[in-house]
């Protein structure tokens, strides 16, 4: 599905402003935020340090604290299936509900700080964390057994399995990623690139993964870093970010529409931008991004994504949620002989609709949508593209019924259209 990606120069928007709606929610709580993983579209949980577990059901409008610690921090968890979810943080503790939440039982597997766990099947899984802990079990958690890795004070701080092969973000100069095809039998270095770099969270969706982190440069500065692979990590290529000063923790990409990715980071001390939050999205597959500042003295940790939503976490009980963006896909590579902005399918629609168009001339598109008194409600497409012929998703439901109108500026054309949405 995805060809080969080569190393390209990207292409960032930067906005003052958000270029997506994001609109905050209430977890009923202070703590610092490291994570939040839904299930569904509805239902998800968020873990917190000082320890808290909490849970939605109706896609963020309200949360129910299910599990609190004053003396424990989490940083990471994972659900097998609706009712067993595993939780790990501080001191080597591991939580485990096999109802939905509802109770937590309390183990130690380890006794450092452990960042992050996942599940394969419901009986094995892995843990990592800080001093190179690695750990296995294979069956459902009861026991864990300590897994070999090349390193010997590493800093482990995620972990995931794809396609037969598992994947180890690394902290620490030097080492990025680390990876296994026999079940974690024996890990091998994989440096995705030399020098002082780190994988600090990783991503799958069928062969394409994308993983970030930073690179530290001299005198201090720190440059956030992407790397994609479109074969199931056997070769990772970079996505040169123009960042400087910053760095991402955190991404995610979209199950349903893997064009759709997200990342999450934070500037350091950086002179124009301050202490501010770094949020990163591309529409198409990692080829270009847009990247947006939050305008706060704000900790970015995690993000993740449902079918619909995303959703953005950080420290002080911080967690924002916007629907998603379009995702854009390239269906025809025949030079056209003109511009084309065609009629959206269906019209009337609810809530979801396809536009197309066509650019004779590789350039900058913007493809808008505005209500009928002309507030500008979406952008759709704001990037340069090649010659070709483009569809893109749109989903409208966090609109009202009404009409709306579609505007396409490409180079000196510019061509708008009337859809109507009835839900």
């Amino acid at each position: 599905m995805k060809k080969l990606i080569i190393i390209l120069v990207g292409l960032f928007l930067y906005s003052s402003v958000y270029a997506m709606n994001w609109v905050p929610l209430n977890l009923g709580t202070t703590s610092n935020v490291k994570k939040v993983v839904f299930i569904n579209t509805t239902t998800g949980y968020a873990i917190c340090s000082p320890g808290a577990i909490v849970k939605t059901t109706n896609a963020g409008a309200s949360w129910t604290t299910l599990f609190t610690s004053s003396t424990e921090g989490l940083f990471g968890i994972t659900f097998v299936d609706a009712n067993t979810g595993y939780a790990v943080g501080t001191s080597g503790l591991m939580l485990k509900t096999t109802n939905a939440g509802a109770n937590w039982t309390i183990s130690y597997p380890g006794s450092d700080q452990l960042f992050d766990i996942y599940f394969l099947n419901a009986q094995t899984g892995w843990i990592v964390g800080d001093f190179s802990t690695c750990l296995k079990t294979t069956n459902s958690g009861v026991n864990w057994t300590m897994q070999q890795v090349p390193l010997s004070n590493g800093l482990l701080v995620s972990v995931t399995f794809n396609n037969g092969k598992g994947f180890i973000g690394v902290s620490i100069s030097g080492t990025n990623l680390l990876t296994t095809t026999n079940g974690g039998t024996n890990w091998v270095d994989n440096k995705i690139r030399a020098g002082g770099i780190s994988s600090l969270d990783i991503s799958f969706v069928g062969n394409f993964g994308v993983t970030v982190g930073s690179e530290n440069l001299v005198n201090n500065v720190v440059r956030p870093l992407i790397f994609m692979t479109s074969n199931n990590g056997q070769n990772w290529v970079e996505h040169l970010v123009a960042d400087k000063k910053a760095f991402l923790a955190s991404v995610d990409i979209c199950q349903s529409n893997p064009n759709i990715v997200f990342a999450v980071g934070n500037y350091y001390n950086d002179s124009v931008n301050g202490n501010k939050g770094l949020i990163m999205h591309s529409t198409n597959g990692g080829v270009s991004w847009i990247s947006e500042v939050w305008n706060s003295n704000q900790i970015l940790t995690g993000v993740t994504t449902t079918s619909t939503d995303v959703y953005i976490v950080g420290d002080g009980g911080f967690i924002y949620k916007a629907a998603l963006p379009v995702g854009i896909n390239q269906i025809g590579s025949t030079v056209p002989d003109k511009y084309i902005l065609s009629q959206n399918y269906p019209n009337p629609f609810n809530p979801v609709t396809n536009i197309e168009f066509s650019i004779p001339k590789n350039g900058a598109v913007k493809l808008t949508v505005f209500d009928i008194s002309g507030k500008e409600v979406a952008i759709l497409v704001n990037q340069v593209l090649s010659i070709g012929k483009y569809k893109v998703d749109y989903n409208a439901s966090n609109l009202s019924s009404g009409t709306y109108f579609y505007r396409l500026q490409a180079n000196d054309f510019v061509s708008t259209k009337k859809m109507v949405l009835i839900k």
